[in-house]
């Protein structure tokens, strides 16, 4: 089967993704997978997410796990963040409301940034985001 032009083809929104083992919860790694395409021939190759331009919709989802290895609760929770394209924005943490520590950076590119916190040890989490 052959294609016509023009073609739109949607995958979906998954951005950055970052996570912290058990007792790293202030010291999350960047494990985002990147792709893109290239069609073999002179054209440059493209690198996914498009950067987009105006004011971009994106989501931030963090991922609280909670338990042991083999028995977890999970929760989720969404921010939604609609700001001017390829704004940079930062996932913050605090145990008091006070002292906040960076946990990752991402800039607002229309996709759904990750951060996973496994099994944290604190007894109480404080999370925003704010701009870079």
């Amino acid at each position: 089967m052959a294609l016509t032009h023009p073609v739109s083809i949607t995958f979906n929104k998954l951005g950055a993704v970052w996570a912290a083992a058990q007792g790293a919860e202030d010291d999350p790694d960047d494990q985002t997978v990147r792709w893109g395409t290239f069609d073999a021939t002179a054209n440059a190759p493209i690198a996914y997410p498009v950067p987009s331009a105006g004011t971009v919709d994106s989501t931030v989802r963090l991922w609280l796990v909670f338990g042991g290895p083999t028995k977890q609760s999970s929760h989720s929770i969404e921010w939604p963040i609609s700001e001017t394209a390829n704004a940079p924005f930062v996932l913050q943490t605090s145990t008091d409301l006070i002292t906040w520590k960076s946990l990752a950076t991402n800039s607002n590119d229309g996709s759904v940034f990750t951060c996973f916190q496994w099994f944290p040890t604190s007894q109480q989490r404080f999370y925003r985001i704010v701009p870079d």
